[in-house]
This record gives C-alpha cells, structure tokens and sequence, in this order.
C-alpha cells in the first residue's frame, strides 16, 4: 500500500488528501466527513477532483506501460471509465461511496497502488506467454495450481490413452 502521509511518486503533488481535514461531502449537500475511520487514511478536501485526478492518472499510466490488447488491461479501463461515469453521474459523495462500495479516499489510495505497479509489469511483461513458459517462477510446491500449456495437455492426454 502507498505510504498514506507521503505523497506518490507517480502523481503530482496536487494530491491533497495527505493533510487529515474535514470537508463536505459534495458542494450539493450540507452533509460532512471528520474521519475516514482508517488509521492512516485521512479524509479528502477534493475528493471528486482527486478521485477523477486518480482514475485518469490510472488510465494514462497503464497505457502507457501495457499492450491495448491485453485482457489485465482492458477491464481495468472498463472499471476506471465505469468509475468515472459515477463520478459525473451521481448528485453526492454519498451516492458515489455506495456504487464504488468503498471510500472514496480507499478507492483513491488503490489507484496510486495501481498505477506504481505499472512500470513493473512493463518490466516482465505478463503479457508475454513465452516469458515465463518454463513455469520457472512457481514454487514446487504450487505446480498443481498452474494449468498446463497446450504441449502438457497433449502429453498427459496420451498417456491417458496408452493407459
């Protein structure tokens, strides 16, 4: 998780919600929030703007560092442009809560988390079946869990039969 009183390397410092403050819940209602309630997760003054902030930021970032085509890729811009549907959709911060099923600050924090993953997967690149084909990176004792490449089914078909 993204340290909570450090700003992000990958944002620029217009995040504010590093600074625990209280603020209204959406300049449609007169309602407030004093806490997150999560140790270390201070409230945000801006929340729509920052969260709008975060998910475009996301959007950026991960096509940048990853193919158009990849399935990881492809539905986390379908939930980012989901989310931000909500954002310009709902009438409060309320609301908005309830359809992300989390704060706002959360979802905030999980996109930083997000978007400092991205040069690491530019790095090893999952997309690329052939990377990794050997199954070198799973531990022994996990092999069960992987399913197998098309070669291993094949294989383990034949035995089957000759059996």
């Amino acid at each position: 998780s993204a340290l909570p009183c450090a700003p992000s390397t990958h944002f620029s410092n217009t995040y504010s919600f590093f600074t625990p403050v209280s603020r209204p819940f959406s300049s449609l209602t007169e309602s407030t929030k004093e806490s997150t309630g999560i140790v270390g997760l201070p409230v945000s003054p801006n929340p729509k703007a920052e969260l709008t902030k975060a998910c475009n930021d996301t959007l950026k970032s991960i096509a940048k560092h990853t193919p158009a085509d990849w399935n990881y890729r492809v539905q986390l811009e379908k939930v980012i442009n989901e989310r931000l549907e909500w954002i310009n959709s709902v009438k409060t911060l309320e609301e908005l809560e309830e359809k992300l099923d989390m704060q706002v600050e959360e979802c905030i924090d999980e996109l930083i988390d997000e978007v400092s993953m991205h040069p690491t997967l530019a790095e090893m690149q999952p997309w690329n079946n052939q990377m990794h084909a050997d199954k070198s990176w799973v531990p022994d004792d996990f092999e069960e869990f992987i399913p197998p490449t098309e070669e291993e089914a094949a294989a383990m078909e034949a035995k089957e039969k000759e059996a």
